[in-house]
């Protein structure tokens, strides 16, 4: 059917084509052949050229020809259409599409984000510079609003002044007024405003200047501070100490030592001399802030001694000594860990009134004595015989008379005792922390421990008693071994000689010797007491007979030439 149509369109299209073309090329070649013979043209060249020809003068005037008409067009008759029959296009098949079904989504769930906490971000401190020390590293205000006369952004305490005002205000100045700074003023900038020949000086602005003030004053005041704090020490300090102290003092005030060294029996002034020597070429401001750094850590330690336990029966406390009571248990230490626990006077004293506060107690059983740190006590402080180097000969009477006199009545305490006396000891033991242990009625011991009794080393004699327990415990060649030649025994040693218990691995000292305590306190108080009677009233009077001449005895040594010099020597030796 299509075919047809199409056959049909394009018949009624070359007829109307056929209709048309006759009349329109006639017309068009008349029109060309008409101009060609017309004699006003003539063709030129072979080649046509745009409109083609040209007109050409013939010589001969004519009469100019009327204009010809143009030729009327023939008319075309009209003709009738072309019928067309239509022809019919079938309808399109109808489809049944079924309906898209609708797809509902389910409901999205809401999510709750939850509430950041708000962060306060802490305010900054505002740190100001002084003015003149903003000037100095080139913070300046700009000159031009200086100039112009603008004080808003003008930093504060900005002077300025004229050389001849300047001048003025220097002659009014007294002559001496910070004269430590003389040095500093000369390497002070100048700030000079050219435009109107002013000058700036931090002399008179130097607000910048505080720190080297502070700094040249706080090492004098803290030299002096120093010195007003070491007489409120309640420890004496040890000898080494006192001449770290002599030697810093001196470098202070003095400057580098001067003169000649003190001769060999001159034991206190070598040694000073060589302490002073020791800090040559530190300047006087480093050696008043070594001074008095050096006060303040012995004030720190001695702050840390005082710290004590709860002291019963109304003792007082003693620098370097704890009494406490723990259950069963009468407990003093002795708290000097970095003087290795060393006996001064006052210590002597306050174990005298520990041990009679101990025997009059009745809620305790036995009494313990042990050390703090790693040493259980190494003897008697000689700082407590510093005084005795360079005093006259009547000085050192009087004080060997007293010291005798406290050292009988701290053996008779031990004498006197009359419960059982238990000693823990932890570390190396000497001197008369040596000679006191037969008056123990058990001596616990750690195997790191020494025992040493250097009395010829220091021109001394035993004490406490040692002369008499020592042969008896150990026999006479074995006590002489110890007494006369200083031999040192080591805890096995001692324990095979009698002179300890027991000996304990150090790991498991504190644990192992305080179990052994606590069953020791658990027996019956009564028959402890009476049980060391009996034990004790054997040799009671001997001992206490044998104290009283050991002390007179080493009265005696206390004032000889041999004994000055071995404690001056001692005294003076180098670390």
């Amino acid at each position: 059917m299509r075919g047809v149509v199409i056959f049909i369109a394009l018949t009624f299209a070359m007829v109307l084509c056929a209709e048309e073309i006759p009349h329109a090329s006639p017309i068009r070649n008349s029109t060309i052949k008409d101009i060609r013979r017309s004699p006003a043209y003539k063709q030129i060249d072979s080649a046509p050229r745009a409109h083609g020809f040209r007109r050409v003068s013939t010589g001969v005037r004519r009469a100019p020809e009327s204009p010809r008409s143009p030729p009327k067009p023939r008319p075309v008759p009209m003709r009738a259409p072309l019928s067309v029959v239509p022809i019919p296009i079938p309808s399109l098949i109808p489809m049944n599409i079924p309906p898209m079904p609708t797809v509902t989504f389910p409901p999205m769930n809401t999510i709750s984000l939850p509430t950041l906490p708000t962060i306060e971000m802490p305010t900054l401190p505002t740190f100001t510079m002084p003015p003149s020390f903003q000037r100095l590293m080139g913070i300046t205000t700009p000159r031009s609003k200086i100039l112009h006369g603008d004080n808003l952004d003008r930093p504060v305490g900005f002077e300025r002044e004229n050389r001849t005002d300047r001048k003025a205000n220097h002659d009014q100045q007294p002559v001496n007024e910070n004269k430590g700074l003389s040095s500093v003023r000369s390497r002070l900038p100048k700030f000079v405003d050219h435009s109107k020949d002013i000058v700036v000086s931090p002399e008179h602005n130097a607000d910048w200047i505080v720190p080297f003030r502070k700094s040249f004053s706080s090492a004098q005041d803290l030299f002096v501070q120093a010195q007003e704090n070491l007489k409120k020490l309640s420890e004496e300090p040890d000898v080494d100490v006192k001449l770290k102290i002599y030697a810093l003092f001196k470098q202070a005030t003095s400057g580098d030592v001067t003169g000649n060294r003190p001769n060999v029996m001159d034991f206190a002034g070598r040694a000073k001399f060589d302490a002073w020597a020791n800090v040559k070429g530190i300047s006087q401001n480093d050696a008043m802030i070594k001074y008095a750094q050096l006060i303040e850590s012995l004030g720190n330690a001695d702050m840390i001694t005082q710290q004590k336990g709860v002291v019963p029966d109304g003792l007082k406390p003693v620098p370097g000594l704890d009494v406490t009571i723990e259950g069963k248990v009468f407990k003093i230490t002795l708290n000097r860990p970095k003087k290795f626990n060393a006996l001064t006077f006052d210590m002597y004293n306050g174990i005298i009134a520990a041990l009679e506060a101990s025997s009059a107690n009745k809620t305790t059983v036995v009494t313990v004595i042990t050390g703090a740190g790693n040493f259980f006590c190494s003897g008697n402080d000689l700082s407590n015989f510093s005084k005795a180097v360079s005093a006259s000969k009547a000085e050192v009477k009087a004080m060997a008379e007293e010291a005798a006199i406290v050292l009988q009545k701290y053996i008779q305490a031990y004498i006197d005792h009359d419960k059982p006396l238990i000693a823990l000891i932890n570390g190396p033991a000497v001197g008369i922390a040596v000679t006191v242990l037969p008056l123990f009625d058990a001596v616990l011991s750690t195997d790191k421990s020494s025992f040493h009794t250097p009395f010829a080393t220091l021109g001394q004699s035993p004490e406490g008693a040692s002369s008499y327990t020592f042969p008896i415990t150990m026999g006479q060649l074995k006590a002489s071994e110890v007494l006369l030649f200083s031999k040192k025994l080591s805890a096995a040693e001692a324990l095979e000689r009698g002179l300890i218990t027991e000996v304990i691995p150090d790991a498991e000292f504190a644990s192992t010797s305080a179990n052994i305590v606590k069953q020791y306190a658990d027996l019956p108080p009564e028959t402890l007491r009476i049980n060391k009677g009996l034990l004790r009233s054997l040799h009671k009077d001997a001992l206490t007979k044998t104290n009283e001449v050991e002390c007179a005895t080493i009265k005696e040594r206390w004032q000889s030439k041999e004994c000055a010099s071995a404690i001056a020597a001692f005294l003076s030796r180098s670390k």
